[in-house]
């Protein structure tokens, strides 16, 4: 950056971390759609049973792939360019962040591969293949806000777009983590009152497969 105004940095850089916003919201497509239909009737019905049962279903199906899919999509971003890197691919590291931030496990990334980017074998017999994708979410937030935090602290007000683009993006996305988490604890505590338990374990009640009545802490299914 040091060859370049910063009115320059400022033009190259913005319209790229605005990109990157619009991405990172992605990962909160399922958490989206448990807020709407949570308290859906029409979820109760078998799939058959119920037209409107079905197209709901598809829609939650394609917000946990669209999660997954954009959750992957960030872990890429935010890996260091190697020779397997396309010139058009964009990177955190495009931006001068110097170290990966890439934050999936190898089994985690293989089972979004197989599973939801990729029609494969694998499939038909991990249908109801149970994804923890309050864990996966927070860890890509966490990740976003450390770059997000990275580029205030080595970017300035004089690259106004970009900075202010940064500042933005990571007030949202904590109030969004906020909320999320807040209604996990929100919903374990009713389950905890019904059955008379203790609470339960974040991640133990955050999996869906995508094919159950969703409240921010069940799981979700890659089928139908």
């Amino acid at each position: 950056m040091s060859d370049e105004t910063p009115d320059e940095v400022d033009r190259k850089f913005a319209p790229h971390l605005e990109y990157f916003a619009e991405r990172l919201n992605l990962i909160f497509s399922y958490y989206f759609f448990t807020i709407e239909f949570q308290d859906d009737e029409d979820l109760e019905f078998e799939v058959g049973d119920n037209s409107r049962t079905y197209r709901i279903r598809t829609i939650q199906n394609a917000c946990l792939h669209t999660s997954l899919i954009a959750i992957r999509d960030l872990d890429d971003f935010f890996a260091l360019r190697n020779n397997r890197t396309m010139p058009d691919d964009l990177r955190a590291s495009d931006f001068g962040s110097p170290k990966s931030l890439q934050f999936l496990a190898d089994d985690e990334r293989k089972w979004i591969n197989k599973l939801i980017a990729h029609t494969t074998i694998h499939g038909a017999a991990r249908l109801l293949h149970r994804w923890d994708w309050v864990e996966l979410i927070s860890k890509a937030a966490s990740q976003s806000d450390a770059f997000l935090e990275w580029i205030k602290e080595n970017y300035s007000i004089s690259h106004f777009d970009t900075w202010t683009a940064a500042v933005g993006t990571q007030s949202i996305t904590r109030k969004i983590m906020r909320s999320l988490l807040d209604d996990v604890k929100r919903r374990q505590n009713e389950e905890a009152k019904k059955t008379g338990a203790g609470g339960s374990d974040t991640r133990s009640e955050s999996r869906s497969d995508g094919n159950e009545n969703p409240g921010p802490e069940s799981e979700g299914t890659s089928g139908s």
